[in-house]
């Protein structure tokens, strides 16, 4: 088959069905032509050459999305990138998929290729681009990851090597990771999470606990939240890039003595900051609010947000941290920080 025959009714799309239906029943396409002893290295080569296709078209972003798509779906079961040495060709056309010019549906199918692969350096090729995803992409990622050993042992690794923060995992992942059934698993992230304290940031905590000991008044809170707090935390949604306050449940002093002098602490990954370069050379920073096949929407600080074509971005990479600042406790002593915390508890 060419590479101009992908259709819904192509040879190749059959074959993707063939594999699937082979699947689900404990076998592959690759064993079943290995049965046919007499043309078996004939029909190898030909099965060969029909991956050889589907991971070109993959590649080809001249072609329609849903062809790339059922090409990459194709690609899963080639035994090559299965092997414990994945082919130089296969890693690259991988590298390419996972870029942040491509679509999410594009990323997302490259995605579980990787996932359905017991392929450890697979998996870790994932993680090389870590910076690069949306928050979107990002969950898909672990999400994906999280459903085999090889992808978790992925996860653990790009934690050690730093590739990934402990604070890229929201809690319900974090959870997951911690009490996964290897003791492998287990002893590294233990070790992963024992250092996620930032001493820095204790030893202040420690430093104002008398804030906790303080009687906070509402209405000069409020005026601090205005000039301090009001950019990222407003009533405008079209504006705001922080959580709305008036949400929070768990409105304790201690909680959000915290939470302010510790934003990096707990970060949900839709607060992550990201950098995009574009090739023009303009710079932004701020939250991915949206995103699309073509294009992402990032809000700034101003709470302007910019649509941006993906084909114009050279490089779009997280901060690993939350857009609120630490070291507010040097603009507000201990009082100021007690009555903005009464001024929260109030709404």
């Amino acid at each position: 088959p060419s590479q101009g025959q992908f259709s819904s009714t192509s040879q190749l799309e059959k074959l993707t069905l063939w594999s699937e239906i082979l699947v689900e029943h404990g076998r592959s396409l690759a064993e079943l032509l290995r049965e046919d002893a007499g043309n078996a290295g004939d029909h190898g080569d030909h099965l060969n050459q029909a991956y050889d296709v589907a991971w070109k078209a993959a590649a080809d972003a001249e072609l329609p999305a849903e062809d790339r798509i059922r090409a990459i779906r194709l690609a899963r079961f080639d035994s090559r990138a299965a092997s414990t040495q994945p082919g130089a060709k296969q890693l690259d056309t991988l590298g390419q998929l996972l870029g942040n010019n491509q679509s999410p549906s594009i990323q997302h199918a490259a995605i579980e290729l990787v996932a359905t692969q017991v392929n450890a350096k697979l998996a870790e090729s994932v993680f090389e681009s870590w910076n690069a995803y949306s928050p979107n992409t990002r969950q898909y990622v672990l999400d994906q990851m999280l459903s085999s050993e090889v992808g978790t042992l992925a996860i653990v690794n790009a934690l050690v090597t730093g590739l990934m923060s402990p604070l890229d995992l929201d809690a319900a992942r974090r959870q997951r990771l911690m009490q996964y059934d290897n003791d492998v698993v287990a002893q590294r992230v233990a070790e992963v999470f024992s250092e996620l304290s930032r001493p820095d940031r204790q030893t202040t905590l420690r430093e104002l606990q008398t804030v906790l000991k303080l009687e906070g008044t509402v209405p000069n809170g409020a005026k601090l939240f205005a000039k301090h707090c009001t950019n990222c935390h407003g009533e405008n949604d079209a504006t705001r890039i922080g959580p709305q306050l008036k949400s929070l449940t768990d409105r304790s002093n201690r909680t959000l003595l915290h939470a302010i002098l510790d934003p990096n602490e707990a970060v949900e990954p839709r607060y992550l900051g990201y950098g995009v370069e574009l090739k023009s050379g303009q710079t932004y920073f701020g939250i991915v609010i949206a995103e699309s096949g073509n294009s992402l929407v990032i809000q700034t600080l101003d709470g302007n947000r910019r649509e941006i074509a993906r084909s114009s971005v050279e490089a779009l990479h997280s901060s690993g941290k939350s857009f609120m600042p630490e070291g507010l406790e040097a603009e507000l002593d201990a009082q100021s920080l007690a009555d903005v915390i009464a001024y929260i508890q109030s709404l």
